[in-house]
C-alpha cells in the first residue's frame, strides 16, 4: 500500500527506499532546516476545486516540484518502519482497550479538547495519563531512538488521542485531514501532509499518518509521525 497525500503523488519503488535509508541519519544530525523558498507562503491552503488556479510560474512550479520530491525523498526513509511502529503490540492493545469503552459524545469530546488546550503541561492532570501509558512509553522510545521523529500520537476511532510522545496541542483530532484522510470511515489509508509548519514541534515537518488495525484487520485508530523536514548535509 503506498501512502496518499494532499498531492495525490506516487512513491518510488521499494529500491529507492532502502537505498535512501541512510538519509534518516543525516536528518537527525543535521541543522540546515526546511524554509519556504522566497515569496511562497509557509504553509500553502488547499486550493478549493471551484476556485480557478491561475497556471504557476515557472519558478514556483520547479519550487513546487522540488519540495513535492524532498518531502517523498523524507517519507521514503521511514515509511517501512512506520508501518512497523503502528503495527507494534503497544499500539494495537492501547487502541483495543480504547474501543473497547464506551463511546463519548461529541460534546464530551470538545469539553476534554478546551480543557487540553488550556493545560498548563505535561504535568497536567488532564495530559500526564496520555504522555506515561504503554503505548506513549513505547512511542517515546521509537522517538528517542529516531530524533528526526518530532512526536507520534495515537488516535482512536473518533480522532481522540490515546497515548503520544509529546503533549500535542488538541485532544480531538478527529477534524483535521491527518485522522479524516487516513481514518477513511473505518476503511483506513496511508496520508501524507505537504511539508508545513507544526505547532507542537514548532518545526517544519511531514506528518505521515497510519491506519491501525485489530489482529484481524479491522480498522481501531490510526498514528500520526511528525517527521522533521531537515535537509541532508
Amino acid at each position: 500500500m503506498h501512502p496518499h497525500s494532499s498531492r495525490r503523488a506516487g512513491h518510488g519503488p521499494m529500491a529507492a527506499a532502502l537505498a535512501a535509508l541512510p538519509f534518516l541519519v543525516a536528518v537527525s544530525a543535521c541543522d540546515d532546516t526546511y524554509a519556504p523558498s522566497p515569496g511562497q507562503p509557509a504553509v500553502r491552503e488547499q486550493q478549493q476545486a471551484a476556485s480557478p488556479v491561475p497556471a504557476p510560474l515557472p519558478a514556483q512550479a520547479a519550487s513546487d516540484a522540488h519540495e513535492l520530491e524532498f518531502r517523498d525523498q523524507v517519507v521514503a526513509t521511514c515509511i517501512e518502519h512506520l508501518r512497523a511502529v503502528a503495527a507494534h503490540p503497544a499500539v494495537v492493545d492501547a487502541l483495543v482497550e480504547a474501543g473497547q469503552q464506551s463511546r463519548k459524545s461529541q460534546d464530551e469530546i470538545l469539553a476534554i479538547d478546551e480543557q487540553w488546550r488550556q493545560a498548563s503541561g505535561a504535568d497536567d492532570p488532564l495530559i500526564a495519563p496520555f504522555l506515561s501509558n504503554a503505548c506513549a512509553l513505547y512511542l517515546k522510545q521509537v522517538q528517542k531512538e529516531h530524533p528526526a521523529y518530532g512526536e507520534l500520537f495515537v488516535m482512536d476511532s473518533q480522532g481522540c488521542i490515546v497515548g503520544e510522545s509529546n503533549k500535542t496541542s488538541d485532544y480531538w483530532q478527529g477534524d483535521e485531514a491527518k485522522w479524516i484522510e487516513c481514518f477513511q470511515e473505518g476503511q483506513g489509508r496511508e496520508y501524507v501532509s505537504d511539508i508545513e509548519y507544526d505547532q507542537s514541534t514548532q518545526a517544519f515537518v511531514v506528518q505521515i499518518s497510519l491506519p491501525v488495525r485489530a489482529p484481524g484487520g479491522a480498522m481501531i485508530g490510526a498514528m500520526t509521525v511528525s517527521v522533521m523536514a531537515r535537509k541532508p548535509s
